[in-house]
């Protein structure tokens, strides 16, 4: 073989090479690469946006379009990522903004394919000026785990990092201490609660969808880094909503149980059970038999077939809440108890008389689920804390066809004074009524809102209400619209601690503040039908 005949042969092999390769590159479509975190207040003026490659191999994202959009949809800023670049398998790849692109009140972030437009928008992001700037400057948003929901809190930036280890701190218990982590889960609700000994209690886990399961993640994550164990002692089930339980054959507690954490109990409202009646190993809604439900939804018609199933390790460790017990979650300690003040509505009726604790799915306008809402009254040394889930405080009707009814009136008579209060559903208005605060009087709110929350919450009257008795710590910014006085916006998760049960430090990343206790008055001698 010649030489024009061997240079013959490497160009036709380099151009067959070259083609090949090229065509090997798979160019991103819907789902392929999302925007997974960004950064639109920055103090050094150098906003960016991070995208994440979803799949397990290279993808191609030449001359795609970011498109900034202010807010009134005015001149848009179109960046153009450069051509020939790819984004590794399971990479990221971050674009500077310039910050003249980014709108001082609120905006949106679209990207696309330059060849599909606006028919095919791969992803849409938007964000919004916080009433304190200083509390989102140099925070960024984020998806956790990568690829999946957004976060409802901020975060310091992970640019080109995974977020799966969530770059924040969380502050881990120290032994001999009494110990209430609100985790910043945003529009939900989780709970971690530990005694000096060791013994823990996980109260709700939120999730954002139905078919979620990063709620569960990032819940087990933070109790490993608070505890540095992947055990929970008594894991409790507040009510039968998505933001509270998740659902099951995906995530919340389901995912916990089965996969990431391993439980002694679970206690639970005492809403139904499967009988498989057919014997076919199928749960149909037809074959529940329902004991206390209002308005049940398919989350809480698939909690029940869950841990009806004996295939599954929820059956074998669930109980149903004793209403007011002080024994069915004993932590082991003389000088704490764990009481059950509420569940299934019991005692409470609504405006035409009718009891809630039964099967009430048939009315024309039944009750809420969150009037079924399971509560705790936790006292240690001198500390008394107290949760109730989503628990009303008000008659009225939903737009949704279901009826709000005042089970807070029907709890007061087994309660008094109080020094921390976990805020009924989020701060909704119809919560925390002036007849349960009248009573319990806390020092310290905490409430887990979410930020910029779609419901509204919290109510302006509860906020009210509750800075004339103390101070208030909410997780997030929640809905910036209100008046929050001087009370704290954590902006993640917020931390109790006490040494002795006599006084007691709360803080956050924002602020702290340090109280004495009120009294030492037992929760064992308050009456309790």
């Amino acid at each position: 073989m010649n030489f024009l005949s061997i240079l013959y042969f490497f160009s036709v092999f380099f151009i067959i090479s070259v083609f090949s390769f090229n065509n090997d590159v798979v160019v991103a479509t819907k789902g392929d690469v999302l925007i997974n975190e960004y950064l639109p207040y920055s103090d050094n003026k150098e906003p960016w946006i991070e995208l994440y490659n979803t799949r397990d191999f290279d993808i191609s994202i030449s001359e795609y379009i970011i498109e900034a959009i202010p807010k009134g949809f005015g001149s848009k800023k179109i960046i153009q990522i450069e051509k020939d670049t790819i984004i590794k398998a399971n990479g990221f790849y971050v674009i500077l903004v310039p910050e003249s692109y980014i709108h001082p009140i609120e905006g949106q972030f679209l990207f696309f394919d330059p060849a599909q437009q606006y028919e095919d928008v791969l992803d849409v992001v938007s964000y919004s000026r916080y009433s304190d700037p200083k509390k989102q400057i140099n925070l960024s948003y984020y998806r956790f785990p990568d690829g999946q929901l957004w976060s409802d809190e901020l975060h310091t930036p992970s640019k080109n990092l995974t977020n799966n280890n969530e770059n924040i701190d969380i502050a881990s218990w120290n032994p001999g201490n009494f110990e209430i982590h609100v985790l910043d889960v945003g529009q939900g609700d989780s709970q971690l609660i530990i005694f000096p000994n060791g013994f823990t209690i996980l109260i709700d886990v939120n999730e954002n969808s139905w078919n979620s399961k990063a709620g569960a993640i990032k819940v087990a994550d933070q109790i490993l880094k608070i505890t540095g164990r992947q055990h929970v002692n008594v894991g409790v089930i507040s009510h039968l909503h998505l933001d509270h339980l998740g659902y099951a054959g995906y995530g919340g507690f389901y995912y916990l149980i089965e996969s990431l954490l391993t439980f002694d109990k679970i206690v639970d409202r005492n809403s139904g059970v499967w009988k498989d009646s057919n014997h076919d190993g199928l749960c149909e809604e037809d074959e529940i038999e329902f004991y206390n439900v209002g308005d049940i939804s398919n989350t809480g018609i698939r909690w029940i077939c869950y841990f009806s199933d004996p295939n599954y390790k929820a059956n074998k460790i669930r109980e149903t809440a004793d209403l007011c017990s002080t024994t069915q979650i004993d932590t082991g300690l003389k000088n704490a108890t764990v009481k059950i003040i509420t569940v299934d509505g019991i005692g409470a009726t609504t405006q035409d008389n009718e009891k809630i604790n039964q099967n009430n799915r048939n009315m024309d306008t039944p009750p809420s689920e969150n009037d079924y809402s399971l509560g705790l009254l936790i006292q240690y040394g001198n500390i008394k804390y107290l949760t109730m889930g989503d628990l009303d405080g008000e008659y009225g009707k939903s737009s949704f066809g279901y009826t709000y009814n005042h089970i807070e009136q029907a709890v007061v008579g087994r309660l008094n004074e109080i020094d921390i209060y976990h805020v009924n559903h989020h701060g909704s208005s119809h919560s925390s009524s002036s007849e349960l605060i009248d009573v319990i009087k806390p020092t310290l709110s905490v409430c887990s809102c979410g930020l910029n929350n779609s419901y509204g919450h919290p109510g302006q009257k509860t906020i009210d209400r509750l800075s004339e008795t103390g101070v208030i710590y909410f997780t997030s910014e929640c809905d910036s619209s209100k008046d929050y006085y001087d009370n704290v916006h954590a902006n993640g998760n917020i931390v109790i601690k006490s040494v002795d049960g006599k006084s007691y430090t709360v803080s956050s990343f924002q602020k702290s503040h340090t109280f004495d206790a009120k009294n030492s008055n037992s929760i064992k001698d308050l009456p309790c039908p």
